[in-house]
């Protein structure tokens, strides 16, 4: 099972457009304690349901062009890393969301799947990505 948030961090599509497919019925979950949750089929029909997924991913590239157009101040350490994976089960993809969890902020991830690979966007401090991306190495 999925919950919203989830499918935030796995699509790179906004809550308020994950809510917006809800109600238009085109995605569908059950809701348990006022928390939406989604299963594998439910998952399935909603990206076969013919939205253009393609523009929602060009969105969300927008974190990286962001981040290199930051002005922040330069003596915060930040990184942005993307990592690319050829193959991943999907019991490896869903332990590497839940542990994107327990990252303490400032962090950012961003999951998409393409056609021959899996990448990981990852944002934030210098020691949350590092462990971060060690954790996706050695899972």
């Amino acid at each position: 099972m999925y919950k919203l948030a989830d499918l935030i961090l796995m699509f790179g599509i906004s809550e308020r457009t994950l809510r917006r497919h809800i109600n238009k019925g085109i995605l569908l979950g059950t809701k348990v304690g006022g928390i939406w949750h989604f299963d594998e089929e439910q998952l399935k029909e909603y990206l076969n349901s013919g939205l253009s997924f393609d523009e929602l991913k060009r969105r969300g590239n927008r974190d990286i062009i962001d981040f290199i157009n930051d002005s922040r101040d330069i003596s915060i350490k930040n990184a942005c890393l993307i990592i690319d994976k050829k193959e991943i089960s999907t019991l490896k993809k869903n332990k590497i969301v839940m542990h994107s969890n327990s990252i303490k902020s400032p962090f950012g991830f961003k999951y998409h799947k393409y056609k021959q690979f899996h990448r990981f966007v990852l944002i934030g401090d210098i020691e949350s990505i590092t462990e971060f991306s060690n954790y996706i190495n050695t899972i």
